[in-house]
C-alpha cells in the first residue's frame, strides 16, 4: 500500500473554512484499488487561507503553502497536527517549494523570484533569482533539485491579458540561467527521477521528460501535480478552459476566459494499468503530489496551535 498528500490550489468555492478542508487530502493506493481522505486540518479560526500549493518534507515535517493575501508557510507533523505558521511576508504567491539542508527553496511567482528560506530560527530570506520586476511577468512556479542543479519553470512572457497567450514556456537552471527546455505550453510540476527531467507541459495535456518523449497524454483538463518512481506514476488532473486561437486548441487554466473542461482528480499508473480517482466533488485544481512520510496517521489524535 501507498499513500500520497494532494494539495488543492484556489479552493475557496469548495473548502471549508470552519475544518479546513479542501486544503489537502491523502490519495491511497492499495494495488489496483484507490481511496481518498479529505484531511481536517486543525488551524486556528484567525487564520484565512483560499488553497495550498507547493508541498515537500524534510522527514520529520511536512512543508505546505497555504494560500492568503502574503503567502504562509505551514509545518505540519507526521500526524498532520499542526507545528507552526510562518508568514511568508514580503513573499506574495508562492508556489512550488523544495527543502535542502535546513532551507526551502521557494518560487515567490508573483514577483518574478526564487528565494531560500533558512528554516533555522531566526528565519532568513535570501533571493537566489530575480527578474527585477515585483510582478508576474513569466509566472515562475516549480523547482526541482536535478544532478547538483536547481532547476525552475516559467510560462515566458506575453503580451495579452491571459497566459493562454504565453507561447515560450521553459525549463532553466536558477544559477546560470541556462534553458534546458523551451516552447512548452504552461509548464509545471518539474521533477527529478532515474537521471531524468520530467515536467507537465500542462496545456498540451501532457507529460514529457527532457529529451521531448511524451510519457502521458490527456485528451481533457490541465495537467499539473506529478509523482514518479519505479512502481507508480501519478498525475494531477485539474478543470480548464478551453481556448482557440491561431496556434489551435489549447487547455488554459481555470482562471482563463473559455469553456470549462475536464475533472479534478488524480491517474495512477501502475504496470501499465491506468485507474482514474475523480476528485471533483473536493477541488477544482491539484497543485502537488508526494508521498507520505510513513503509514496513514490516526486522524483522531490531530492537534492545533497557535498562529506565531
Amino acid at each position: 500500500m501507498k499513500a500520497f498528500l494532494i494539495s488543492f490550489c484556489n479552493n475557496f468555492e469548495l473548502m471549508s473554512e470552519e475544518t479546513h478542508t479542501g486544503l489537502l487530502g491523502i490519495l491511497i493506493v492499495d494495488g489496483l484499488q484507490t481511496s481518498f481522505k479529505n484531511l481536517k486540518l486543525p488551524l486556528p479560526n484567525n487564520v484565512k487561507i483560499t488553497g495550498a500549493t507547493g508541498l515537500t518534507t524534510n522527514f520529520d515535517n511536512y512543508f505546505v503553502i497555504a494560500q492568503s493575501k502574503h503567502s504562509q508557510l505551514l509545518i505540519l507533523d507526521k500526524s498532520f497536527s499542526l507545528v507552526e505558521i510562518h508568514s511568508l511576508e514580503p513573499l506574495k504567491g508562492v508556489h512550488s517549494i523544495r527543502h535542502e539542508n535546513n532551507s526551502l527553496y521557494m518560487v515567490a511567482t508573483k514577483q518574478d523570484k526564487i528565494v531560500k528560506y533558512n528554516l533555522v530560527k531566526p528565519a532568513a530570506f535570501e533571493t537566489i533569482f530575480d527578474l527585477n520586476t515585483l510582478k508576474d511577468t513569466h509566472h515562475l512556479n516549480s523547482i526541482c533539485h536535478h544532478q547538483g542543479k536547481w532547476l525552475a519553470s516559467g510560462f515566458g512572457n506575453h503580451n495579452k491579458e491571459f497566459w493562454m497567450h504565453a507561447e515560450n514556456g521553459y525549463v532553466f537552471d536558477v544559477f546560470n540561467q541556462n534553458k534546458i527546455l523551451t516552447n512548452l505550453k504552461q509548464p509545471h510540476s518539474l521533477f527529478s527521477w532515474n537521471n531524468q527531467i520530467y515536467v507537465c507541459d500542462s496545456s498540451r495535456q501532457r507529460v514529457i521528460d527532457e529529451d521531448l518523449n511524451v510519457v502521458y497524454q490527456s485528451k481533457t483538463g490541465y495537467i499539473r501535480g506529478l509523482w514518479l518512481d519505479e512502481s507508480i506514476t501519478l498525475i494531477g488532473h485539474s478543470k480548464g478552459r478551453v481556448n482557440s486561437h491561431s496556434k489551435g486548441t489549447f487547455i488554459g487554466n481555470i482562471a482563463n476566459k473559455g469553456i470549462l473542461s475536464g475533472e479534478c482528480g488524480v491517474m495512477v499508473i501502475q504496470n501499465g494499468n491506468h485507474s482514474f480517482i475523480d476528485l471533483s466533488k473536493h477541488a477544482n485544481e491539484i497543485y502537488d503530489i508526494i508521498p507520505l512520510m510513513d503509514t496513514l496517521p490516526d486522524f483522531s489524535s490531530l492537534k492545533t496551535c497557535n498562529k506565531n
